[in-house]
Parts: structure tokens; C-alpha cells; sequence
């Protein structure tokens, strides 16, 4: 019977790996393939970089050292790397943008530097359709993830296969998140492509927490999957 997406459930260890790590392992990790500029930036040796820039290193690794920056958490890094002309809005092959990736690894503070300079909030990645947000449910990092809807977000935006934040954040136990987006005004009985609500996903991971407050915030229990499953069904 399948009642979980591949994106919201088990997605995400195949997801994650087969894309982010496949980006920065190839682009990123690889030091013998790094430039000096890309090889300062992973060290996060700021002065280093200036020192690259100012001799003229290529302006075409600007934004692909921004990504390293932003996987790395080095904020003070990504800050010059951006006053020099280094692009928020670039995306990566799959369609990650540097804040993909901060968020992704739990850089907050580069995150928000990221935000503050416009990067694209909205952006999803081109095979499951993550936006930071989603990301950001996935971590539990509530903080980013009030920062992204203040500045825009779309707390009911979904992935591919139709999970939002709260379903994600719901699979995960992130109560603090949950909280926020409930708060937010995320639809409580919003349905991935297999009819699941956050409160099937809440019940089916043993999420008792996240089922108490869905159920106490309204979500409908006797919502059916489309194999006909209300969330209780799973307990």
C-alpha cells in the first residue's frame, strides 16, 4: 500500500544524498579539482580570498565559491565573496541555490546573510521541488523558517509530490516548527499525491506531540487517504 511520497518519507535519504552530496562532492570536496580562490573559500580563510580577488582570480568562480561558503557556514566568507560581485541568485545544475545549502546544513547566520541580500526564497530544486522552506522544516530550524515567511515564503508552497513544510515538519517531529507554521497559517488538511495529510504522516511516524497539537489546532481526523486511511488508521 503506498501512502507516503517518495519525497516527504523515504525521499530524503535517497533525495539528499543523490543530489546536494553529489553537488558538493563533486563540485566542492574535491580538492585536487579546486582553484586557490574555491580552495581559501573552503578553508574560510577570508583575507586569502580578498587577497585572490584583488590579483584578478576569476570572476566565473564567484558564485560557485559562494556555494562553498554556504555549505560551509562561512559567513564572513560569503559576505565578501557577495560585496565583490558573487551572484545570490545562481543555481547549481540540479537547481540549488546557495541558500539551499546553508539551510540544508544548518548555517543559519549565513542563511540570513544569504536572505538579506535577496536570494531567491522561492527557489525550488529541479527534481523534488525543495525551496529552503522545506528545508528548513526538515532540519527543525525555526528560526530560518520564520525569517523565510516573513520575507515571503509560501508556508503552504509543495514539493513534487505534494508535501508543504508542515507535512515535512511533521514527519520529522519538529514540534517548534510545527508550531510556527500552524501559527503561520499553514492548511492543516493539505494533501500530498497520496492523499496524506500532516496528520496521517504525524500518526504513522508515532508523532503523538505533532498529532495532539494538529488535532488540538483543528486537522480534520477523519481525513482519507487515497487509499482510503484515516490518520487514526495508523496508530
Amino acid at each position: 500500500m503506498k501512502t507516503f511520497s517518495g519525497g516527504t518519507h523515504s525521499g530524503p535519504r535517497r533525495i539528499l544524498p543523490a543530489i546536494l552530496a553529489i553537488l558538493i562532492v563533486s563540485l566542492l570536496t574535491a580538492c585536487a579539482s579546486l582553484t586557490p580562490l574555491q580552495k581559501a573559500v573552503k578553508a574560510g580563510d577570508t583575507n586569502e580570498v580578498g587577497r585572490l580577488l584583488d590579483q584578478g582570480a576569476d570572476i566565473n568562480e564567484k558564485s560557485g565559491a559562494l556555494f562553498l561558503a554556504a555549505y560551509k557556514g562561512h559567513t564572513e566568507t560569503a559576505r565578501l565573496l557577495i560585496e565583490r560581485g558573487a551572484s545570490v541568485y545562481a543555481k547549481a545544475s540540479d537547481g540549488h541555490t546557495a541558500l539551499h545549502l546553508a539551510v540544508r546544513y544548518n548555517n543559519t547566520e549565513t542563511a540570513e546573510l544569504l536572505i538579506e541580500h535577496g536570494s531567491d526564497i522561492h527557489a525550488k530544486d529541479f527534481r523534488a521541488g525543495w525551496t529552503p522552506l522545506h528545508y528548513a522544516a526538515w532540519n527543525g530550524q525555526t528560526e530560518i523558517a520564520r525569517v523565510l515567511i516573513e520575507r515571503g515564503a509560501d508556508v503552504n508552497e509543495k514539493k513534487n509530490k505534494g508535501e508543504t513544510a508542515l507535512h515535512i515538519a511533521a514527519v520529522k517531529g519538529r514540534t517548534k516548527t510545527v508550531e510556527l507554521l500552524i501559527k503561520r497559517g499553514a492548511d492543516l488538511n493539505a494533501k500530498n499525491s497520496y492523499g496524506n495529510t500532516a496528520l496521517h504522516l504525524a500518526t504513522h511516524e508515532k508523532r503523538s506531540k505533532i498529532a495532539k497539537i494538529l488535532v488540538e489546532s483543528g486537522a480534520d481526523v477523519n481525513a482519507k487517504n487515497n487509499d482510503g486511511k484515516i490518520p487514526e488508521d495508523f496508530w
